[in-house]
């Protein structure tokens, strides 16, 4: 061994080539400890994607309940209001005599506030008061048939029902439902008001 290739290191001799392979190894070895395998990045890609998953499909139902939520609260408070309008005998025309505040589901989203009055002896004609839609995809469930009317009498706001004829009272509780991707919220309406 001569002299020339080797290096004088602490108290031995190490060859020169030794060297730089013990410090590439080092490099290598600490390299391999620091890195991340294939299967562990697939492994936290996948538990990303589920959490995700379950994420978004609560994310989903919860924006489903809050919109059946408030079609229901803004129905109830639309129900209150004609029966207010019916205790206070509010009058829309000095000309007219009424009969009825309540409401008419014409289809499985939409809805009005509705005066019904007195013409020709008969209480079926009625004005439109203010008109509802209930929010993207939410639609009525329980209702048999369109248009239903649920009405309050002048003046003690009796509840009264029917359709396109002639209403007639309420005999029990109606619950109204409403509906978006399996999610229900409802309102009941029971016979005295």
């Amino acid at each position: 061994m001569s002299t020339s290739s080797c290096l004088l290191h602490g108290s031995g001799f190490f060859r020169e080539d030794d060297t730089i392979k013990h410090r590439l190894l080092s490099f290598m070895r600490s390299r391999s400890l620091r890195a991340f395998t294939l299967i562990e990045m697939m492994v936290v890609i996948s538990i990303i994607g589920i959490v995700s998953a379950v994420i978004t499909t609560s994310l989903s139902s919860y924006r489903s309940l809050r919109d059946t939520d408030r079609a229901g609260h803004v129905f109830g408070a639309t129900l209150r209001e004609a029966q207010n309008y019916a205790l206070t005998g509010r009058t829309d025309s000095l000309s007219q005599e009424n009969c009825y505040f309540g409401i008419r589901i014409t289809s499985a989203n939409d809805y009005s506030l509705v005066n019904y009055y007195r013409s020709g002896g008969t209480c079926l004609s009625f004005n439109t008061v203010s008109t509802y839609t209930l929010p993207a995809g939410v639609q009525f469930s329980g209702i048999a048939s369109y248009p239903t009317v649920f009405a309050f009498s002048l003046p003690r706001a009796e509840v009264y029902t029917g359709g396109a004829g002639a209403l007639g009272s309420l005999g029990m509780s109606q619950l109204f439902g409403f509906t978006k991707a399996g999610q229900t919220s409802y309102v009941c309406l029971y016979p005295t008001g």
